[in-house]
């Protein structure tokens, strides 16, 4: 992969990524009941066909595979 198609897709998803930002921030949540948001996450990734993984009431788990086999990363983010 190199750093054009980087640019690229950063560039396609500019306007969706800012829009699901915003609508995360119109539902401020408290810490550990971040339910809309765990809601907005999952649709997210059903709309975008990311397999995931709900854990317990407001976590999530997304699977992204690659399309060759080699080097695994693992990134974590938190929602509150």
């Amino acid at each position: 992969m190199n750093n054009e198609f980087i640019r690229k897709c950063c560039k396609e998803s500019f306007d969706e990524i800012k829009e699901i930002r915003r609508e995360l921030h119109r539902f401020p949540e408290m810490g550990n009941s971040e339910y809309k948001t765990t809601e907005i996450i999952m649709s997210c990734l059903d709309k975008w066909g990311v397999e995931y993984e709900r854990l317990l009431d407001t976590g999530v788990v997304a699977f992204v595979e690659g399309k060759q086999n080699g080097r695994t990363i693992a990134l974590r983010a938190d929602i509150d």
